[in-house]
Parts: C-alpha cells; sequence; structure tokens
C-alpha cells in the first residue's frame, strides 16, 4: 500500500495534540482526541476575550488541527480501500504508472478553480498542466472551461497521469482535499463516483490496476 507522508513537524504535532505517534494511533483514539480538541480550541470560545489577535490565534490553530485530522484520516481510509480490492482478488504490483485517466468533476461551484489549483484562474485551457504537489503526477485539461455559469452544474474534464514512482494515496489525497465540499460529484472513465475519499481511491485504484495487467482481464 503506497502510504500517505507526513513531514517531521507533523509527526511532532501528531505527537502533541493526540498523545501517540502515528504508528500507535488507534483510529477510535483518534476521533475521541479530535472530539476534545475541536472544543477546546475552537475559535467561538475565545470570542468572549474580545480581543482580535487572541481570535486569530485561535482560529489558526484549529485550522492547523482540521488540517492535519484530514490526513489523518486518509492515511486510516488508505487500509479500507485495500481491503475492498483484496476482496476482490484485485491486487496492484509493487509500482505501476498511468496515462491519461479521465476525469469529470462536477460542480456549480464558480469558484472551484480556487480551492483546487489554489489560483485564481479566470479559465482552464485545453491542453494546460498542472503539476500535483510533491508528486510526478499532473492534471491536464480535456476542455476549455470559463466557469461562469451561477447555479447551474458544469463538468470540468481533464485527465490524470503519474509515474510508477508515485503514491496514488498522494494524489488521491491532493484531489479529494481539493474538491470536498466544492463538487458534486466525478465520473472516472465514464463511471460516476461521489466525492469520497475512500470512493474515489476505489475507483482510480481499481481502473490502473486492471489496465495494466497483472494478470488480470481489462475492465470491461
Amino acid at each position: 500500500m503506497g502510504n500517505i507522508t507526513f513531514t517531521p513537524q507533523e509527526k511532532d504535532k501528531i505527537l502533541d495534540y493526540f498523545g501517540e505517534s502515528l504508528e500507535y494511533l488507534s483510529s477510535e483514539d483518534f476521533e475521541a482526541r479530535l472530539k476534545e480538541l475541536r472544543l477546546k480550541y475552537h475559535p467561538d470560545k475565545f470570542a468572549q476575550y474580545n480581543d482580535a489577535t487572541i481570535i486569530e490565534m485561535a482560529e489558526e490553530k484549529f485550522k492547523e488541527i482540521e488540517s492535519l485530522s484530514d490526513k489523518i484520516k486518509i492515511y486510516f481510509l488508505n487500509f479500507e480501500v485495500d481491503e475492498k480490492l483484496e476482496e476482490e482478488n484485485i491486487t496492484e504490483s509493487s509500482s505501476f504508472a498511468y496515462n491519461d485517466l479521465k476525469i469529470e468533476i462536477i460542480t456549480d461551484n464558480t469558484d472551484f478553480k480556487y480551492h483546487l489549483f489554489r489560483k485564481h484562474y479566470r479559465s482552464l485551457s485545453y491542453g494546460e498542466r498542472f503539476h500535483i504537489p510533491g508528486t510526478n503526477a499532473f492534471l491536464i485539461m480535456d476542455d476549455h472551461h470559463e466557469g461562469k455559469t451561477i447555479g447551474f452544474l458544469e463538468g470540468i474534464k481533464l485527465y490524470l497521469t503519474f509515474s510508477e514512482t508515485d503514491s496514488v494515496e498522494e494524489i488521491v489525497a491532493w484531489l479529494y482535499l481539493g474538491i470536498k465540499g466544492h463538487a458534486k460529484y466525478v465520473i472516472i472513465e465514464n463511471k460516476k463516483a461521489a466525492i469520497d475519499y475512500v470512493e474515489l481511491l476505489y475507483a482510480i485504484k481499481k481502473k490502473t490496476v486492471l489496465s495494466i495487467g497483472n494478470g488480470l482481464n481489462q475492465e470491461e
């Protein structure tokens, strides 16, 4: 299983906030401690001080905890995906690459481009390439997209490509965190998938593994 990478600083924060290193932290203890942290550091608790600096510090700490928690949740969810693949007798080779995995992201959010690419693009152009940080993967636009329609669903068509040295988990984690709350659903190789990390990772891994072989028949 490819792993989600944590920096040394993130590992220190996990130990500080959750009382255990990631290797020894159970999902149950994580959820219980996260609930305590949310109650302790929620910015609303600090509004009584009527101090902008204190409130801003509380907001930053709360955001830090939430961002780190998202990553930890994904770490635990990876085991669930592998179990699903094993149940279907689908196993991945130690390394693989994929070229031109077609994805369409359905959204009614005109600010979607900012949340995914972290830049205020006026439009997305056919052939435009976006590097996924920390990987050799790219999203390549398969159509022009202006994103000017408000309140109507629009499809952003693109291709995902990555190398045999990439962790699919890292790629899907970046994609999931970028579209969560800003897209309705995605279509992966003409099959609909919810904005759910497990479902997205499962769909991409299954399609990739079946397409490269491993002694299995190609997916119909």
